[in-house]
This record gives structure tokens, C-alpha cells and sequence, in this order.
């Protein structure tokens, strides 16, 4: 499971071959956070520029 410093995560929402969403809490104000994180260890450029275009949107 994904240990991510000032986030409990609760649990892994979906987990495909290229990406994976976990339902968490930040602790700082116990809101409710989706987090996406690639699979790979160290992702590609392209996989690079869909998770910055995808944050741009956010």
C-alpha cells in the first residue's frame, strides 16, 4: 500500500497496468483526497506530461 507523508490512505480505488487511485485522508484538516500515482517506478515522458496536464485541469 502507498505510504504518503500527511495522508492516511484508506484503501486503493482502482490499480491498472499504468496508474493507481487510492482514497485517503490528509491529516492536517481530515479531508477526503483521491491520490494517483504512476505504477512505474519512474514513469515515461509521455505518462509525465498526462499526469501534469491532468493536474492543470484539477
Amino acid at each position: 500500500m502507498l505510504d504518503s507523508p500527511g495522508y492516511r490512505v484508506l484503501g486503493t480505488l482502482r490499480a491498472t497496468g499504468s496508474n493507481a487511485l487510492f482514497q485517503a485522508v490528509r491529516e492536517a484538516d481530515g479531508l477526503p483526497v483521491i491520490i494517483k500515482t504512476p505504477m512505474a517506478a519512474s514513469p515515461g515522458r509521455m505518462e509525465s506530461e498526462r499526469y501534469r496536464r491532468e493536474f492543470g485541469i484539477l
